[in-house]
């Protein structure tokens, strides 16, 4: 039986009770961190009284809970040197962290049993959509969260999931779990992005989200619901629900190209033509610098880029020796831009060109985005209450006016966006310009010259499927049959030269 003492001249209160461990040359004096009543343990332990500590220590009496947890430290001491796990001096905080740990077992008990509460609580309650959403977002947001071979989300990836939150939880109510979902509830939420004006287009990338969120709760074993990952459907998108997408042909790019211009829309014109050079998006032709331009060992001039929606590296052969005039005019430090000024200022550029190009005058319906809606929903709102006498005041007025003169160019003023007989907006070629049209009109303009294949194409671009390469290439239902036409005319003549 191990020495236990306590240090106090008193014989009232209450005290600490010690433990004398002396082996292996080994003299410690350690707290066992228990609580003693001193006058009781003077009287039944260190009078050396056999049948009063015996009588104290019964069960049921008061010392009987004392007694256990002396004898584990007793226990616990000879098994620590037994298994030799304390062998000298050094090992002193084997026997300290023992001590603690039965000293303080019922309350380390307690501790263990309020951290299991927390973690069934909070694994509860990350069967929650709402909550395994945002745990979800923190975790691609910090890079705890990756996609298959540890590859981070970009933020482009990041915004859109955060902007599907959004409506997420607008329409999914807070305590509902993932096992809740239906296909009921999946059409719902398409009908509900569909009310908001979303586009067809926008309304499955969203839907998609809610999918991946469901497989992702199932691979964390938060969504035990196989229903709930074949719920959601794509819908498919006719063309009349498209914003349409144009290319500009070689003509208009070296016309916007030798344009006569200064300061910010210089800049901003160079780097778009930048971006039609090398079949990029903006978030890659809008970063390019010295180090992106490189030599092949064959003497090939390129531009190395890692592509930063898809992570692909991509060597793009530079076939326009305008590139480099571009690199000498800016000493390969291009402007930098905020995307939405760029595409403003753009189309700005594109606008001014449009009265000497007549092609980017002509006319072409499209489907308008949502922003688009709102915007005429505001301008005819405004319009009613002028047209009833009410004087518009600050911004109201700045706003009505500039959409006013918008609408009175393109369809006397009645709306804002003029309607073809089937209710498509319609619009001139040059207000659908943007930032991408660079990307699109580069890869018509390759397909265009028929020297290269799709593989090759895609090899420049980065497109990793032939159906999002094939969305790229604008041409109209005319010059694609023409194309045929002519493939199918020199076909014949080969074959009847191989007859003569």
């Amino acid at each position: 039986m191990a020495n236990f003492f306590i240090r106090t001249s008193a014989n009232k209160g209450k005290a600490t009770l010690y433990v004398r461990v002396r082996r292996l040359q080994l003299n410690w004096t350690l707290s066992t961190g228990i609580s003693v009543d001193v006058s009781a343990w003077r009287k039944n332990y260190e009078s050396g009284n056999a049948k009063l500590w015996d009588k104290y220590t019964a069960e049921g009496n008061t010392g009987a809970d004392l007694k256990k947890k002396m004898d584990k430290i007793d226990d616990t001491i000879n098994l620590l040197f037994k298994e030799k796990r304390i062998k000298s001096a050094n090992d002193k905080n084997v026997l300290v962290n023992a001590l603690f740990e039965l000293a303080n077992a019922d309350g380390i008990k307690a501790r263990e049993e309020m951290k299991q509460m927390e973690r069934e609580t909070e694994e509860k309650r990350l069967r929650t959509i709402w909550a395994y959403y945002d745990y979800f977002l923190t975790g691609i947001s910090n890079g705890t969260i990756t996609k298959g071979k540890n590859e981070k989300y970009k933020q482009s990836s990041v915004k859109v999931w955060r902007d599907f939150g959004k409506h997420m939880k607008n329409y999914t109510p807070q305590s509902m779990t993932f096992e809740e979902i239906t296909k009921r509830f999946a059409d719902g939420f398409s009908n509900y992005l569909e009310s908001f004006g979303f586009m067809g287009k926008t309304v499955n990338k969203y839907v998609m989200c809610f999918r991946k969120l469901c497989n992702a709760a199932a691979i964390d074993e938060k969504n035990k619901s196989a229903s709930s990952l074949k719920v959601w459907k794509e819908r498919s998108i006719n063309d009349a629900d498209k914003r349409t997408e144009i290319a500009l042909n070689d003509d208009e790019v070296n016309a916007l190209y030798n344009m006569k211009l200064s300061g910010t829309r210089e800049g901003v014109r160079d780097v778009w033509c930048l971006g039609f050079f090398c079949g990029q998006r903006l978030s890659d032709y809008s970063k390019l610098s010295r180090e992106n331009f490189q030599i092949t060992e064959n003497g090939v001039n390129v531009i190395a880029i890692r592509q930063q929606k898809t992570g692909v590296d991509t060597l793009v052969p530079i076939l326009d020796d305008r590139v480099f005039e571009l690199c000498k005019k800016y000493d390969y430090t291009f402007p930098k831009f905020d995307d939405r000024v760029f595409d403003k200022q753009i189309k700005n550029v594109v606008r001014e060109l449009s009265q000497t190009i007549p092609s980017l005058r002509i006319q072409v319906t499209t489907a308008l985005t949502m922003p688009e809606r709102r915007k005429e929903m505001r301008y005819l709102s405004l319009k009613k209450r002028v047209d009833a006498g009410e004087k518009l005041i600050g911004y109201e007025r700045k706003s009505f006016l500039e959409m006013k003169k918008y609408a009175d160019e393109h369809c006397s003023g009645e709306k804002l966006y003029k309607r073809d007989f089937a209710g498509r907006a319609i619009k001139e070629r040059w207000e659908l310009v943007g930032s991408h049209t660079a990307r699109r009109s580069a890869v018509t303009s390759l397909y265009n010259t028929g020297l290269f294949d799709a593989k090759e194409i895609m090899s420049i671009s980065g497109h990793r499927t032939l159906t999002n390469y094939e969305n790229y290439i604008r041409r109209g239902a005319q010059e694609q049959a023409e194309r045929i036409a002519d493939k199918m005319a020199k076909a014949k003549e080969v074959k009847l030269k191989k007859a003569k």
